[in-house]
């Protein structure tokens, strides 16, 4: 399940399945996007995901 499939959804519903809340995951997200601008601007070879698919399955 992608999170574009899980952002609709209730956050009862959105915590089962990925284990912490709305709010604690966008701040994480936040961070995460922030690491990326740094990352990308040394180079290498692009991600198959988006950050916030892989942040759902970790």
């Amino acid at each position: 399940m992608t999170y574009f499939e899980l952002k609709d959804k209730s956050d009862q519903y959105f915590r089962k399945i990925v284990g912490i809340n709305k709010l604690v995951f966008n701040e994480i997200l936040n961070i995460l996007l922030e690491h990326q601008k740094l990352k990308t601007t040394i180079g290498g070879r692009p991600y198959k995901m988006s950050i916030e698919d892989r942040l759902v399955m970790s």
